[in-house]
Formats: C-alpha cells, structure tokens, sequence
C-alpha cells in the first residue's frame, strides 16, 4: 500500500491525509477495519485518517495491557469520545500478565508482548467482522527492529512476518514511513487534540520495559505511582524526554572504571538496560556514582565523556539520595 511521499506531510499535509483516505477506502472497500488505539499521537493520527476513509466501518479498540498508566484507560476513552469516537476497551490484563511473567530480558519482553498483542487484537477484530487492522506503525519502529536495536512490538511486514498467515488479518499502516514530527504536523492538521502530540511518548510494550529486568505486581504497582509523579512534576519543565524505571537494588562495587570516577562511589546493577553508545542504541550493564549530587552534575559532561569509552555499558546513573 502506498500512502504518499512522507515530504508531503511538512509542505501539503493535506495532500497526505487525502492520498492515505484514497489507499486505505480502495483496500477496504466494503469491508471493515479494526484500529488499535494507545494514549499516543501515532496511533490517533492513523485512527482519524482511516476513520475519515471508514466512518462507520471502523471499529477503534483500546487493549488494556495491565502495563498502562494510572488512569490510562479512562483518559483514552475520554480523550476519542471527545473527538467524537467511541472506542471499545479489551481488558487483556491477566493474560498478558501469564504470557509475561517470569521475562526479564527487554528484548524478549517486547517479542512476547508482540505475541499477545496480536493474538488479542486479531482475534478482537474477527468477532467483529474485520479483516483489517489499522496501527500507527512509524518510520523509527521499523528502522529500529529491522537494524536490530529493539524490537518494536507493532512490525511485522518489515521483518518477514505476515500477518494474514500468522494472524488472518491485513494490517494497514498509514503512516509507516513517516517520523514524529511529521506525526505531530498531521496531528495538529486533523485538529488532533494538543493534549495527544504534546504528550510524552510512551513504549507499546508499556510500564513493562521501563520495569528493567523481571517484573512482579508488586514493582508494577511501584512504578505505576512513580510514573504518575514523574509525569505530574516535570510536566512544565521542558524537559525533552522523562520517565520513571525501576531496578533492583544497586551494591557497591569494585569494577574497573576510568580515574575520573576513582573518587566517587562506583556501582553495580544485575539488570542490563538499552541506552546509546555512539548515535546507535545498545543493550548492556549499568552503573551506578554516588558521592555529592552537586559534584556529580556539574562535572557530568566529562563523565559522560568517560562513560561513552566503557564498551559495556549502556545507562549511567547518578545517586541522589538513600533510605
């Protein structure tokens, strides 16, 4: 499926939005669809282009995966409703948490929660008739998986896997080659509320990968509150990303670091987590310093230099306080 040139989107976005509506009315024709909503902008534009192709043959369905945000379900469902949408909710908690527990590698996370995710949602969209499922697949989730930095939960066609085999359906991705700030420009076009696109981006697989290593209610329950502090605290500090993790205990440790960290507190983590090294993601330890927040911060270019040189490593993580 063709869905016009992505230099469309910042010089005609209206131009985009019509070629899309014409591709997706001519593959659906007089059928239905299913579109996979989130809290998140990508997957809004793709419901508003395919809903202006379908109208009332579009079924939007929000999966409740037990890893969403306090409230998250509610928020959404508020959120289309006043964008005159009205979404069905699919409460897949428990299985999601049976398919996850015990996983504690990101990677493999992201592959199960795949499994699940469509296994739900395909089976969401025969009930009712559907042989399409719309997503807000991007440009970075594909490059992403298909380059072998992580596995994003929402690609298939572009590593192989085919959905009408695997799943019996087709999946329609509007937007799949276009970036985030192309995103927002169809966003605020279509008149998307700025709540959406303003809104911090968060990972299909959810609190799961931000839960680093093995995930139990109990830290699920921790991050959950945390999130929702994070998010209410930096909300207006114009931060570029922020977002709340959890990991086990740190202990000290006796690894051998560069001289400039001889003289604080070294430690380490039994979780690995994704980071970059380079301008490229890599998945690998982390460490911990500890020893003066203020001493720490403002010296933190040069160690961010030294950190860079550990081939290991992939999170660097300053200590602010303990107890």
């Amino acid at each position: 499926m063709v869905f016009g040139e992505p230099a469309l989107v910042e010089s005609n976005p209206e131009v985009y939005v019509e070629s899309a509506v014409r591709t997706i009315r001519e593959t659906v024709r007089d059928r239905f669809a299913v579109s996979a909503v989130s809290g998140g902008v990508d997957s809004a534009v793709a419901t508003i282009i395919a809903w202006l192709a379908l109208n009332d043959a579009l079924r939007p369905v929000f999966i409740d995966t037990g890893y969403m945000r306090l409230g998250e379900v509610e928020w959404v469902r508020d959120l289309y409703g006043r964008m005159g949408l009205e979404i069905d909710v699919i409460d897949a908690r428990e299985e999601f948490y049976r398919a996850t527990s015990g996983v504690c590698d990101a990677e493999e996370k992201r592959k199960v929660m795949r499994e699940v995710f469509y296994k739900v949602l395909s089976g969401y969209a025969r009930s009712v008739g559907a042989s399409f499922i719309v997503q807000g697949t991007i440009a970075p989730d594909w490059i992403e998986t298909v380059g072998g930095i992580k596995t994003q939960h929402n690609v298939l066609y572009q590593i192989g896997i085919k959905p009408e085999e695997r799943y019996g359906v087709t999946i329609i991705e509007p937007i799949a080659n276009l970036y985030k700030s192309q995103v927002r420009i169809l966003a605020r076009y279509l008149g998307i509320p700025e709540e959406i696109y303003r809104r911090q981006p968060f990972p299909g697989p959810g609190l799961l990968v931000r839960c680093v290593g093995c995930c139990s209610r109990e830290k699920l329950a921790i991050l959950k509150e945390a999130t929702r502090v994070v998010e209410e605290k930096l909300e207006n500090l114009g931060i570029s990303q922020y977002f709340a993790a959890i990991l086990s205990k740190a202990v000290e440790s006796s690894i051998e670091v560069p001289e400039v960290f001889s003289r604080y507190r070294v430690f380490s983590f039994k979780e690995r987590a994704t980071g970059v090294k380079g301008d490229v993601r890599a998945y690998g330890r982390i460490l911990g310093l500890g020893g003066g927040l203020e001493d720490l911060y403002a010296r933190r270019a040069e160690l961010l230099r030294e950190f860079n040189l550990l081939r290991d490593y992939t999170r660097l993580l300053l200590l602010v306080g303990e107890g």
